[in-house]
Parts: structure tokens; C-alpha cells; sequence
């Protein structure tokens, strides 16, 4: 029971700096996102509202009332309701669509990915330039094309290869 209050508290104590308007970072755990996410990279996540998200934003957010699980899954689609929006989203990895989510359980957007390489904005035009082709990719592999796609990226590249060495007298 003591760990529910604390873990409320610390959630309460999170969304309050978001209204501030702070930022905070937290590590990732579980492969749903892989390959744009792995379990050594930081997320950075800022307060947006609701309007402002677009589709192939990252979003954090409460898997349901009950349970203190966040989820940092790509937007796939925004539905306007009577209670502000429900929100369809998608890990990377994942060929279906998560269940649809109400707009409350959001905590903000990823705006900055920390992994042991480099830093990666999510803000402004490169940042909604990577977010959009993630977010295509992703769809892709809902229809199956995403496998046939890399499928024929993995043989072309095969192919430059054997072509190389063959210039290289390899």
C-alpha cells in the first residue's frame, strides 16, 4: 500500500513539473520501440497539449488509471471525443495498434532521445522529418510491405557488395 502513495506522489510530483514547464528524462526499458528506441537510451519529455500532437509524435503515457506503467508508443491516429481525444498508438516494433487510450492518461511528448552515441531532437523540421519516416515505416509493416521492403533493401545491398568487390578484384 506504501508503495502506491509513493508512486502516486512521484507521478504527481512529475506531472507538476510538466505544468511548469520542465522537461524530464527517464530511462527506456522493453524492445517495443526497437530499433528507434533500445533499452540504453534516455527519453526527454515536455508538456503539449493535446491539440498540438500530430500523427508519428512520440507520447508518453499511463497505460490505464489503475497501474503507474508509462508507454512511449508513436501516435498513429488522434480522435476528437467529448472528453478531448482518444489516441491510437503504436510501438515501432508491433504490427497492430495498441489499444486506444484516453487523452487524460497522456503525460507529454518525447522531444529528445539521449542514447550512448548521440542525441536525437524530435522538435522542429529534422525532428518531425524523422518522426514522419518512422511513422511511415511503422505503418508499413501493418500492411506487410515494411518485411518485402527491407527484404529488397537487404538483397540490393547484398548486391553492391558483390558488385564492389568484384570492382575491387575482391
Amino acid at each position: 500500500m506504501l508503495e502506491k502513495t509513493i508512486d502516486n506522489l512521484v507521478l504527481e510530483v512529475k506531472k507538476e513539473a510538466l505544468e511548469r514547464g520542465y522537461a524530464l528524462d527517464m530511462p527506456t526499458v522493453g524492445k517495443s520501440m526497437f530499433p528507434f528506441l533500445t533499452g540504453r537510451d534516455r527519453i526527454f519529455i515536455s508538456r503539449c497539449e493535446q491539440d498540438k500532437l500530430r500523427r508519428g509524435d512520440l507520447i508518453l503515457f499511463r497505460r490505464n488509471n489503475e497501474e503507474n506503467i508509462y508507454v512511449a508508443h508513436r501516435l498513429m491516429r488522434k480522435i476528437k471525443n467529448a472528453h478531448g481525444y482518444t489516441l491510437v498508438t503504436k510501438g515501432d516494433a508491433h504490427l497492430n495498434y495498441d489499444k486506444p487510450i484516453n487523452s487524460d492518461l497522456l503525460i507529454g511528448k518525447i522531444t529528445k532521445i539521449k542514447t550512448p552515441y548521440a542525441s536525437i531532437y524530435l522538435e522542429g523540421t529534422a525532428g518531425r522529418i524523422i518522426n514522419v519516416s518512422m511513422f511511415l515505416i511503422s505503418l508499413t509493416r501493418i500492411i506487410g510491405f515494411g518485411l518485402w521492403f527491407f527484404k529488397r533493401i537487404k538483397i540490393l545491398s547484398y548486391r553492391c557488395m558483390t558488385v564492389t568487390k568484384r570492382i575491387l578484384g575482391g
